[in-house]
């Protein structure tokens, strides 16, 4: 697959990430795609991790969190911390 025109876009349907060709349409070229959702999410967790990183602002559509591993952390405790970030 050659690197012109290829973008990573997130599948109306199944909700997977392809790295696709796109048409000049726009549409995702369904003979030239692969799924590329873990390889995505591995990156941004590495992206956050080799830079420090805990929080990602989306201007107007949220905010992404790290929340570094730790033993028994609870869903109320990962969304205090996630609170926290926001301040």
């Amino acid at each position: 697959m050659a690197y012109e025109n290829i973008e990573l876009v997130v599948a109306a349907i199944t909700g997977d990430i392809y790295m696709t060709r796109t048409k000049d349409d726009g549409a995702m070229d369904t003979n030239n795609r692969r799924i590329a959702t873990n390889d995505v999410m591995r990156a941004a967790a590495e992206w956050f991790i080799s830079n420090g990183k805990t929080v990602a602002h989306f201007g107007g559509h949220g905010t992404l969190a790290w929340v570094p591993a730790k033993e028994g952390l609870t869903p109320q405790e990962v969304k205090a911390h996630i609170d926290q970030l926001k301040e």
